[in-house]
């Protein structure tokens, strides 16, 4: 009888324990959340390397989205591959 109240005991001092450290990783998550979209957000950043032979123009770009493959059929004709490895391909 004292072993099954203790490990009563001991149960609900656990989870206690852990529903507060869970509680107080949401609050400062939360917390950052709140602060970080707090900032200014009309901040931005600007390449002012125009000359750059990786900056892709628009057109450039189109012709990558029209090549780039469906999905669902890139898996299907590559087995054993991961979407991880079709994103890291063509992008997203």
């Amino acid at each position: 009888m004292t072993f099954w109240l203790i490990n009563i005991i001991w149960a609900v001092i656990s989870v206690r324990s852990y529903n507060k450290e869970i509680e107080d990783d949401t609050k400062r998550q939360l917390d950052l959340w709140n602060r970080l979209h707090e900032k200014d957000q009309n901040q931005f950043a600007v390449n002012i390397n125009q000359n750059s032979p990786d900056l892709k123009t628009s057109s450039q770009r189109t012709i990558e989205v029209s090549v780039k493959p469906n999905l669902q059929d890139w898996i299907k004709n590559n087995r054993g591959k991961t979407i991880n490895d079709y994103f890291s391909k063509f992008g997203r």
